[in-house]
């Protein structure tokens, strides 16, 4: 692999405007290195940031092939892909989620000025807080459900009324639908792949030495990953039993019903956070083994 020379955005910015006086940058071999900390920080949220735009470009991609596939015009589905966002804004469903977050990090920092961190009481704390949330976002998800369906069939209708009537055939609709999914998953691949490149060189360690490093790391998750995605597997079916039990139980649209399908959704979450948590010690395990690895990488 062929590891090319890239300068991190952050550092160009910092050579550009005047780095801090307490950061140091130096160029070697045609390679912008950061010297300390400061730099290093500002230097990879600057690489996650440009990840975040090659992600956007990739999906702006797809949409635009997707649109092809369908025969529609791009600019007039963009249009509907906007007013979509405008009406889920106006439903007040990501308001109401975001509202369930700052509580629940209130209440994280309230477990903690209460109790030790890692003892039983904060563990429980926690939990409550979490589930609290849980409750939060379900109730804000049910209270918003009928008016963003809405949004999504006006946007339906408001897509099909774009561009030239005549539909491709059903194959190769299929077909292109599968093309552009698949070169929106190698641009992504892309998007993924320059980031890590110039996190690496943002922190002086040779890629192709820390590449080896992740994907011992993701060797070691795996198996781990699997086991936990069956336990999940095992909650969520524990979960659709009794939310069937319930149906049985109390009739269509009254209260009971809801309270009844809301604690089997409850009971659930806290099945899979107790899976997450005995997960947990042995990612902690694969992610130091990797940080080892990588801080023993050479420079570039």
């Amino acid at each position: 692999m062929t590891v090319r020379r890239l300068i991190p955005w952050a550092l160009v910015a910092a050579l550009v405007l005047g780095a801090p006086a307490t950061a140091s940058i130096s160029i070697e071999d045609g390679t912008v290195m950061a010297t300390t900390q400061g730099t290093v920080n500002s230097c990879t949220k600057a690489a996650t940031k440009g990840g975040r735009i090659c992600l956007q470009a990739a999906m702006e991609a797809t949409q635009v092939a997707t649109d092809a596939c369908l025969n529609r015009n791009h600019d007039c589905v963009e249009v509907c892909r906007a007013n979509r966002c405008d009406c889920a804004e106006a439903t007040g469903f990501e308001d109401g989620i975001r509202t369930c977050s700052d509580a629940l990090d209130a209440r994280r920092l309230q477990c903690r000025a209460l109790y030790a961190l890692g003892t039983l009481e904060w563990d429980a704390c926690v939990d409550q807080a979490q589930v609290k949330a849980f409750v939060c976002r379900d109730n804000t998800r049910e209270a918003a459900k009928a008016a963003m369906k809405l949004c999504r069939t006006n946007f339906k209708a408001c897509g099909r009324a774009c561009g030239p009537p005549d539909p491709l055939d059903p194959v190769n609709l299929n077909q292109c639908r599968f093309d552009a999914n698949a070169a929106n998953a190698a641009a992504k691949a892309v998007c993924v792949e320059d980031v890590q490149l110039e996190k690496d060189i943002c922190k002086n360690r040779n890629h192709v030495c820390v590449e080896v490093c992740r994907a011992t790391r993701d060797g070691c998750a795996t198996p781990v990953l699997d086991a936990l995605e069956l336990a999940k597997d095992a909650c969520r079916a524990t979960r659709d039993g009794d939310v069937a039990d319930c149906r049985i139980q109390f009739a269509d649209g009254t209260p009971e019903l809801d309270a009844c399908i809301d604690q089997a959704q409850v009971e659930a979450f806290l099945c899979r956070d107790a899976e997450h948590e005995l997960a947990w010690p042995d990612l902690q395990a694969c992610r130091q083994d990797f940080r080892t690895c990588a801080q023993a990488c050479p420079a570039p």
